[in-house]
């Protein structure tokens, strides 16, 4: 039997991941970092580390909604600064109208079909981490002006990802 058609092995690949997570990434730093958060307390009973645990969620829930207050834009900064590197990578590629919003973006070594109405790009990674790609930033700016794109853009991040979610979160 192949390695390849085994299907947890095939889950570790990038294309096989769920859309709907809209993460670029898989890790357990998240356990890591919680495990460390805890540090002595692990070691305490039931009871305090609960307790513990708890006031720890409330103050992190605290310091998330104050740090977004402050934020004077519709996406987060750590989301901003992903589409600010995927513009500056757009504007090596070759844009091709086809249509209704369609287009064909050829690259150095390859094309990819980007469909702006359905939020997809050829290459996956727009649908995956729910911020467009280098291939997708090159048809918005294409499609509109470059004044109104800084506003534009946010209508092309995930909805799960602009300050109205995360303060949702919070």
């Amino acid at each position: 039997m192949e390695l390849s058609n085994v299907w947890s092995f095939r889950h570790w690949f990038r294309f096989a991941y769920d859309h709907i997570i809209m993460c670029d990434h898989v890790t357990n730093n998240m356990t890591e970092a919680f495990n460390n958060m805890l540090g002595t307390h692990r070691f305490a009973t039931y009871l305090e580390l609960l307790d513990f645990i708890r006031k720890m969620v409330i103050r992190k829930f605290n310091e998330r909604n104050e740090e977004c207050g402050a934020w004077n834009f519709v996406i987060p900064p750590r989301v901003n600064a992903k589409v600010l590197k995927n513009n500056r990578g757009s504007r090596l590629l070759t844009i091709i109208a086809v249509g209704d919003l369609k287009y064909k973006i050829l690259g150095l070594d390859r094309g990819y079909d980007v469909k702006l109405r359905q939020y997809t790009c050829g290459c996956g990674s727009w649908q995956i981490i729910g911020i467009p790609y280098s291939h997708a930033m090159a048809t918005i700016s294409q499609s509109c002006d470059r004044d109104t794109m800084k506003d534009m853009v946010a209508d092309f991040v995930h909805q799960s990802l602009p300050k109205s979610s995360y303060l949702q979160t919070y």
